[in-house]
């Protein structure tokens, strides 16, 4: 995955706040886990992260004894990473939001063809897993953060960031052409949102089903 946190922050804290992120309300046994820390040395590192107001946590449970914390990232450890809804894309996109929204749809259906084009050029001749592959490569390079998973037959790709969210609330139709565009890169597939950030969900799930007949097959790119 794309390292997508420009802020200068240690090596080991930056590891943190990027599980923190990919996790979503992990516990301090959970991070530990994850990223092999022991907790003492895994507890320093996120106080000084509360300290600079990049995280914060929350108790659970109830009754005596010790409560669990669980940490999320404040505005500040969300601000770490890339968002397009700051500066002159911000500027640009509201005021074709405003003034001229079917021209800001024509962009960004030409920016998700773009892209369609570029992952079935990549892909020709590989299988529908691979293509995914391409395609998740792709969404994290545009700082998304993506992941992805699957077999011969189907995958799923998951995005722990949105570089457009402030956009996508005011014009949920950026998502939906967004939908559209995952299946035009994957000729045949089927595609579905299990997962949706606008719904409260930590993160934006897709889910890919390929087309029979393409299992170890290569894709043709029309």
């Amino acid at each position: 995955m794309k390292d997508p946190i420009a802020e200068p922050l240690t090596p080991a804290r930056k590891e943190v706040v990027l599980a923190i992120k990919l996790l979503g309300d992990p516990t301090v046994e959970q991070l530990a886990a994850h990223l092999k820390l022991s907790v003492s040395t895994l507890r320093a590192h996120l106080l000084s992260l509360e300290a600079a107001r990049l995280i914060a946590h929350r108790a659970e449970g109830q009754g005596p004894g010790r409560r669990r914390h669980r940490y999320h990232l404040t505005d500040g450890g969300e601000g770490l990473f890339p968002n397009e809804n700051s500066g002159l894309v911000s500027v640009l996109t509201q005021m074709l939001l405003r003034s001229a929204p079917a021209e800001l749809e024509r962009f960004f259906e030409m920016a998700g063809d773009r892209r369609a084009a570029d992952i079935r050029a990549m892909s020709s001749g590989q299988t529908p897993e691979a293509a995914l592959g391409h395609l998740g490569a792709a969404f994290d390079a545009t700082g998304y953060m993506a992941r992805v998973e699957g077999d011969a037959t189907s995958g799923r790709m998951e995005l722990h960031h949105c570089p457009f969210l402030g956009l996508a609330r005011e014009w949920p139709g950026f998502c939906e052409l967004e939908l559209r565009k995952l299946e035009d890169s994957i000729p045949g597939s089927t595609v579905s949102r299990d997962a949706f950030r606008l719904a409260g969900d930590r993160l934006c799930g897709y889910r890919f089903v390929y087309p029979s007949g393409t299992d170890g097959a290569g894709l043709t790119n029309p």
